[in-house]
């Protein structure tokens, strides 16, 4: 039997990018009759609504808490699916992207999965900062250490009963996607989350390292504002480093490239450490 998925997807003044992740979605070889689309509309002043509304099967929403959460959290109680699937505006998934998901959550100890994220035309930088950022997130969800793990609603999918005894997302700034996958971790432990590779989806939005950079301090500020709610710990050195010689034997750097990473990477830790300083003050 065909499992019911429906893809959540809040919107605030994403005119550029979002008519290409409808497209992708309305594109997928999973069978339409068992996906809904439901695009929440959080306070947009741009043509967001009006995209989404040329959209027929869309499910267009509102929500006015000015919050990416509770407006996912608003689609929750709208949705029919029995799995939840999150995609951001600016993301485009590949066509089999429904298909991965119903079957990484077939099996009964999964409740959620979370896929891999890539560049729109990256440049050398981004495609460094892409193959560290692929082992990462396999080391860390094959890791039998709840505390060490991370979510990310922008290619995330759960289980519909997960999300309720969770009680939705926390309605905060950032970092309650994070929470979520944590908090289920320590409770059901670590094989109810799984990483799948061919989960795939564009990130559009990113196009050149400084906004990965931007990326890497708001995590850092989130990180620090959810500690008491439960969030992962961030790696310390000697994992990052075990992380970073598996993508340079990976990928079968050169000693230059393998440097060119190192030096990349050591700038990420700077933006990150810098937003959690910031997160503290504030």
């Amino acid at each position: 039997m065909t499992t019911q998925i429906s893809v959540v997807i809040p919107v605030y003044n994403s005119e550029s990018y979002l008519a290409r992740c409808l497209e992708a979605l309305l594109a997928q070889d999973y069978p339409a009759e068992h996906f809904e689309i439901l695009v929440v509309d959080n306070n947009s002043t741009d043509a967001s609504r009006q995209i989404a509304e040329g959209f027929d099967p869309v499910r267009l929403l509102n929500e006015s808490k000015q919050s990416s959460y509770a407006a996912r959290n608003r689609a929750i109680r709208e949705a029919s699916g029995e799995i939840i699937a999150f995609l951001d505006p600016d993301c485009v998934p590949v066509p089999d992207w429904l298909s991965t998901i119903a079957a990484a959550l077939e099996p009964p100890e999964r409740m959620i999965v979370l896929g891999k994220r890539e560049f729109d035309a990256p440049t050398r930088g981004l495609r460094r900062l892409s193959d560290y950022d692929t082992v990462l997130a396999e080391y860390l969800h094959a890791s039998d250490n709840p505390n060490i793990y991370f979510g990310y609603c922008n290619n995330m999918a759960v289980q519909r009963a997960t999300l309720e005894e969770q009680g939705g997302f926390h309605e905060i700034a950032r970092g309650a996607d994070t929470v979520l996958v944590h908090n289920t971790a320590v409770t059901h432990g670590c094989e109810a989350i799984v990483y799948e590779g061919a989960m795939r989806v564009v990130h559009l939005e990113i196009r050149r390292v400084g906004d990965f950079y931007r990326k890497r301090m708001y995590y850092g500020t989130s990180n620090s504002h959810t500690r008491s709610l439960g969030t992962a710990r961030p790696l310390s050195q000697r994992e990052r480093f075990k992380v970073y010689a598996e993508t340079v034997r990976r990928r079968g750097y050169s000693p230059l490239q393998a440097l060119e990473l190192l030096t990349l990477l050591g700038l990420g830790v700077a933006f990150y450490s810098f937003g959690r300083w910031r997160g503290r003050l504030g």
